[in-house]
């Protein structure tokens, strides 16, 4: 999920955007939602308390942020990665992108490496770029 939604918040306070974050922790989207009303940004900024897969939205999506958002180390959300990835692919426009950070045990892991090799029906991307003394990946992934 967005957490707090901060990420969005900053992206809409400094160039003016509008958009849309989805978490499932009530008491993070009421921390954001207070930092909209406070920076005047409650007409750009939507936060919704929901689950991801469940989240039914009026419009479509020119980029999406997951940054190690699809699953949490509680072990409470562990969604379907197919189902997950397959979501964002639906909730874009065409040529829409979608910056995607892993989680820690899924960087260079051939086996996450594999399964991301089955969206490239629905993607195209390049190797993720190892970052955080090589803990996470960054991939950009572009819907086609």
């Amino acid at each position: 999920g967005c957490n707090c939604g901060f990420m969005l918040i900053y992206a809409s306070y400094r160039k003016g955007c509008s958009g849309d974050g989805i978490d499932i922790n009530p008491f993070m989207i009421n921390i954001g939602r207070a930092v909209t009303d406070f920076l005047e940004l409650s007409h750009k900024i939507r936060l919704f308390q929901d689950s991801f897969l469940l989240f039914q939205p009026t419009k479509k999506y020119s980029v999406i942020f997951s940054f190690a958002a699809y699953w949490t180390d509680d072990g409470l959300l562990r969604p379907d990665f197919d189902l997950y990835m397959r979501k964002m692919h639906e909730l874009l426009y065409d040529g829409g992108i979608i910056i995607f950070e892993t989680h820690s045990n899924d960087a260079n892991n051939p086996e996450f490496h594999k399964k991301m090799e089955n969206f490239r029906d629905i993607f195209s991307f390049d190797k993720g770029i190892l970052l955080d003394n090589n803990e996470r990946e960054l991939f950009f992934l572009k819907k086609i």
